[in-house]
């Protein structure tokens, strides 16, 4: 996944699956659990949303690897396994950054 953006923290805020905008991202960094829409999708919903970064989480426990595909987006993302998404639901509003 890519990124230019986040420079610094971003309180840490739950994103769902991050299928449309929502103002109540903004300024924040969204953690987006995997499923229904593509990642680019979901990280471009991020972005339009104000979202400073995107932390996208497997709904199954292990690893996976992810990409944008032509998508472009200004703000840093990346994915992470199942369990790092869920001990992250637990630390929503702290400040966290991507880079």
């Amino acid at each position: 996944m890519s990124g230019l953006r986040c420079a610094g923290a971003a309180p840490l805020a739950d994103f769902g699956l991050g299928l449309e905008p929502d103002p109540a991202m903004q300024g924040k960094l969204c953690l987006i659990k995997r499923g229904q829409i593509d990642f680019g999708n979901k990280v471009a919903n991020c972005e339009s949303s104000g979202g400073l970064g995107a932390v996208i989480f497997n709904n199954a426990p292990e690893p996976f690897g992810a990409t944008l595909g032509t998508t472009r987006t200004a703000v840093p993302s990346v994915s992470i396994s199942g369990v790092d998404g869920a001990a992250l639901l637990g630390k929503l509003g702290q400040q966290t950054s991507v880079k």
